[in-house]
């Protein structure tokens, strides 16, 4: 599936901690912490050095720091671990997603000072940013933005097409034009149709793009869930087994989760565990959880790593998914 002298990129997740309660991260349930079945941990620069040695780097052209479940700015050596892989490779690529709401400005001007790309979740004005992002701020976003780009980081807005945010997209584009965003990018996806809740569990409002969502028993949802054994056939009911056209293939990246584990990429990286949102997950990571054999690459070496990904590839030609076809590769690269 994937030879080591051919990767050329990395999605790196160097924390898996959050500041935000995004509703529909698989980090919670609609907001509301509940961690259980996944570790927090952040990936140390010793662990780094570990994992990209023997001239490793030299081949990499791009490496994205984003991940499963965390926000780059929770780790405390994320600056030090981003300017130490560009001592290695000045030639590096480097893109990074974050809510951009936490650390001191000399924390941005310093990465602004790297030349890297930076991408900012901006998903509302003042009044509605934080319908979606919970517990961040607009005014600190902006204000860190505009340092980082400043001392000669390049910044794009990144802003998901919820209902609630359609008419003010124009300003949102307006505002983080003038202050030296390069570039506005609208991102299309599902997280639609959310009950969001604090983090007691009480119910705050809906995200709600349809006059026919339902209220969500918040109480028995998460202990069902909980308790509840998620079988295959539950996900993939009215499911079509597809053609799988792995995106892999096309871009030679691997993902690197923040417990140094290696896996073809990140719709595979999601933990077995992920209780909340996370219910497909389970089911679909207990379908593919057998074939992973050594991954941790700071136990391994990459090549070592990566071979098991034979094993996810081998599950393509299968026709049904009782027999094998993965779900997620299906979901994500079928057709």
């Amino acid at each position: 599936m994937l030879l080591v002298n051919d990767i050329a990129r990395i999605h790196l997740e160097l924390s898996s901690l959050c500041n935000a309660r995004c509703p529909g991260c698989p980090r919670n349930f609609y907001g509301q912490p509940y961690n259980d079945g996944y570790i927090e941990r952040n990936l140390t620069l010793a662990d780094v050095q570990s994992i990209f040695d023997n001239n490793f780097l030299d081949q990499i052209k791009r490496i994205r720091i984003n991940g499963n479940f965390g926000d780059f700015i929770m780790n405390p050596e994320s600056a030090d671990i981003i300017e130490w892989l560009l001592k290695q490779n000045g030639n590096i690529a480097v893109f990074v997603s974050t809510n951009g709401s936490g650390r001191r400005t000399d924390f941005w001007e310093r990465l602004g000072k790297l030349g890297i790309t930076i991408s900012f979740c901006i998903d509302g004005l003042y009044d509605t940013h934080v319908i979606y992002r919970q517990n961040t701020s607009l005014n600190v976003i902006l204000k860190n933005a505009e340092v980082f780009i400043n001392a000669g980081g390049k910044a794009i807005c990144s802003t998901i097409d919820f209902a609630y945010n359609k008419t003010q997209r124009n300003e949102i584009r307006q505002i983080t034009e003038n202050i030296g965003f390069s570039a506005f990018n609208l991102v299309h996806n599902t997280r639609h149709d959310l009950n969001v809740h604090n983090k007691r569990g009480g119910q705050i409002h809906l995200i709600q793009d349809n006059e026919d969502n339902e209220d969500v028993n918040y109480p028995y949802s998460i202990e069902h869930r909980k308790t509840s054994e998620v079988l295959l056939e539950d996900i993939v009911d009215k499911k079509t087994p597809r053609k799988i056209d792995c995106e892999i293939k096309h871009t030679n990246e691997i993902y690197i989760s923040s417990l140094g584990d290696v896996y073809p990429c990140c719709y595979l990286g999601f933990e077995p565990k992920t209780y909340g949102n996370g219910i497909y997950h389970q089911a679909a990571n207990n379908q593919f959880k057998h074939l992973i054999q050594y991954n941790n690459a700071i136990k391994y070496s990459i090549g070592q790593c990566i071979e098991w990904f034979s094993n996810v590839s081998n599950t393509w030609t299968k026709n049904t998914f009782e027999d094998g076809k993965l779900v997620i590769c299906n979901d994500n690269c079928g057709g």
